[in-house]
């Protein structure tokens, strides 16, 4: 059985709307998801990130409940 490749190997569940995208470069790869403001009129940007001994899954449950996403 083949190892899977790294982009499979990156992947995380998705809340509902989140769009997933992967950023390559020559040093490795960057998996992250998009997640649009549900105002037409967004405040901004949010970025989340986690420590390197973590992953995206430290985001989902505040990302799902979290009333942030209306405006940001």
């Amino acid at each position: 059985m083949s190892a899977p490749t790294v982009e499979k190997a990156l992947r995380f569940e998705l809340v509902e709307g989140e769009e997933r995208a992967t950023l390559h470069s020559r040093e490795g790869v960057i998996s992250y998801a998009v997640l649009p403001a549900k105002s037409s009129r967004p405040k901004g940007t949010i970025v989340l990130l986690h420590g390197v001994a973590s992953n995206a899954s430290r985001w989902e449950e505040f990302v799902e409940k979290t009333s942030l996403n209306e405006e940001w």
